[in-house]
């Protein structure tokens, strides 16, 4: 349940903006050196697909949530 939360998320992002979070997030897409927002709006699927991955998730929540309360 939390990737489809997730899912959506990432669908509502401006190109332009993901593709900022995905250099600060250090999330790699093969084949793409260097992400840029023309570049997200012809590849969105494979950048979400990526983004779900549980070790990017868990790193993007490490970074979201620093503290365990």
């Amino acid at each position: 349940m939390e990737k489809e939360i997730w899912k959506k998320i990432f669908s509502t992002i401006p190109d332009d903006e993901l593709a900022n979070l995905i250099k600060i997030w250090k999330i790699s897409i093969r084949g793409f050196r260097h992400i840029t927002s023309k570049d997200i709006t012809r590849i969105r699927a494979l950048v979400t697909k990526e983004c779900l991955k549980q070790s990017n998730l868990r790193a993007l929540a490490k970074m979201l949530y620093p503290l365990k309360l």
